[in-house]
């Protein structure tokens, strides 16, 4: 429990200038751990979230979990292709969780100019600093 302040610290200064009604986020994975910290945030704030989510025999709990931590809708299969579909300049905001050179140039194209892209190393370092204190000096 003493762990979800750090996420939640180390997660809102990756979403400085990004919060407000006026702006759209893809949020990656938003039914899980940092991200869904990160969902809940830009929800509270106003911020029209969209999730995007893989499919699965857990698919309905992540929809579901997702629309509990706040996005509006829910988008599901591969990052990539689901990006490639979505309308360019259309995010403010791109959370990605899964990366790679085709995740990021999607992100790329669906984002506004001066939209923010938010990669897996930025989720991944705050979630292994987390799991480092959790798990303590060995």
């Amino acid at each position: 429990m003493s762990l979800l302040p750090l996420q939640g610290l180390q997660s809102i200064r990756s979403l400085r200038g990004k919060l407000g009604r006026q702006y759209r986020a893809l949020v990656c994975d938003p039914h899980r751990g940092v991200t869904a910290l990160m969902c809940q945030e830009l929800s509270r704030s106003g911020t029209h979230v969209t999730a995007l989510i893989s499919g699965g025999d857990d698919h309905h709990n992540a929809q579901s979990f997702c629309m509990l931590h706040g996005a509006k809708g829910v988008l599901t299969g591969r990052p990539a292709a689901v990006m490639n579909q979505l309308e360019d300049n259309s995010f403010d905001l791109v959370i990605d969780t899964q990366g790679g050179q085709v995740a990021y140039d999607a992100a790329k194209r669906i984002l506004k100019d001066g939209g923010r892209y938010v990669p897996p190393a930025t989720c991944d370092a705050i979630m292994l600093t987390s799991q480092n204190h959790h798990n303590g000096p060995t």
